[in-house]
């Protein structure tokens, strides 16, 4: 009797340890890449599934539309506000997000959730571990790319941790990390101030290898020096009010 009321408390405890999942699919008039990617997506994996638009006319609130997706507009515009919107809708302990211009693999996204489910706080795809592939096709002078690699080398400096990419937007993270984190930036450096506040909060942070695909269709709405100009007033942002936030 005893090995038996064991094995059921196991089974309760395993159970009341199992996380919800959140995935959170980004989208803004990016109908050929919508059509190409969808069915990629690995939904299944997931206990809830959603999209932010941000007031798209090219059809692809249509098409979700009509594979039955729940789908949220933005209430106001900008990567940074669609995450923030998304977390208040999302109901999962972990969340993940994925963006729906191409750039981004699908496929990756199992790999976000294994070392989530591992213990991590915060999983980033990195464009720049060794095993990866940055895509260069509208970066021909690699401004983006050593932008990219200098800002993880201030963050690893400043705030001593070991990251590669600290503003690729394929990644995943706990709920509880994110309210701790305090998200409170803009534009579209939701990811960068993530990455820093990691470092504040000694987050446990982790990092998968990614390859970068080239976009499809649509057109590019982070254009790179704005992004980096406000990335930098972030970072001294950052360095000012240290741990108060």
């Amino acid at each position: 009797m005893k090995n038996t009321g064991m094995k059921d408390e196991n089974i309760n405890n395993s159970s009341q340890k199992k996380l919800k999942k959140t995935l959170l699919f980004y989208t803004m008039n990016e109908i050929e890449a919508v059509k190409s990617i969808f069915d990629k997506i690995p939904i299944n994996l997931f206990d809830e599934f959603f999209i932010i638009d941000n007031n798209s006319t090219d059809g692809t609130v249509e098409f979700l539309e009509k594979r039955g997706v729940k789908i949220i507009q933005q209430k106001k515009p900008g990567r940074t506000n669609a995450l923030i919107e998304g977390i208040e809708y999302a109901s999962g302990d972990i969340i993940v997000n994925l963006s729906s211009d191409g750039n981004e693999n699908p496929e990756d996204v199992p790999k976000l959730l294994e070392k989530l489910e591992e213990g991590y706080d915060m999983v980033t795809a990195s464009r720049f571990l060794p095993e990866s592939k940055v895509d260069v096709e509208d970066d021909k002078f690699r401004f983006r790319v050593f932008g990219n690699k200098l800002a993880a080398a201030l963050v690893n400096l400043c705030w001593g941790t070991n990251i590669t990419d600290t503003t690729n937007a394929l990644r995943g993270f706990t709920k509880s990390f994110y309210k701790k984190a305090k998200l409170d930036t803009f534009g579209y450096t939701e990811n960068f101030q993530l990455s820093i506040r990691c470092g504040k909060l000694k987050a446990k942070i982790a990092e998968v290898p990614t390859e970068e695909l080239p976009r499809i269709g649509g057109v590019v709405k982070a254009k790179t020096t704005p992004v980096m100009i406000d990335m930098f007033k972030v970072f001294l942002n950052e360095l000012k009010i240290g741990n108060n936030f």
